[in-house]
């Protein structure tokens, strides 16, 4: 298991634009959604970069000059997943089946704890 990720105000706030973003998004497209500056929103996408929990996903213009537009590597249900500790993940579980009136889902859950199952016993 990874170590645990906690990110800062802003660094979440960056994440969930990237996110909930269906096209990767330049720094410029960041600072216009966020209301974050230039300078905070260029110091949390290095560290993001080097932490690798986003990436350089291509090249974009941003009026006449070019930009890099960023993309998540870390996915938000991982992010979430990291978060929570052990004994909630099977709360959750317990909770969504409980909950759950999709025969469909249940059978996804089904086959994917027979699955996890068979890799266990290797």
């Amino acid at each position: 298991m990874m170590d645990k990720i906690l990110f800062t105000k802003r660094e979440q706030q960056v994440m969930e634009l990237l996110w909930n973003s269906a096209d990767s998004l330049s720094a410029h497209d960041l600072v216009e959604k966020s209301g974050l500056s230039v300078y905070t929103v260029q110091q949390v996408l290095q560290r993001l970069l080097k932490a690798e929990y986003i990436k350089v996903d291509g090249i974009g213009r941003t009026y006449k000059s070019l930009t890099r537009q960023y993309s998540p590597v870390l996915s938000q249900a991982d992010y979430i997943q990291n978060t929570l500790e052990e004994n909630t993940h099977f709360q959750l579980a317990a909770g969504f089946i409980d909950k759950t009136d999709s025969l469909e889902q249940l059978d996804q859950l089904e086959k994917m704890i027979q699955k996890q199952k068979e890799k266990l016993k290797l």
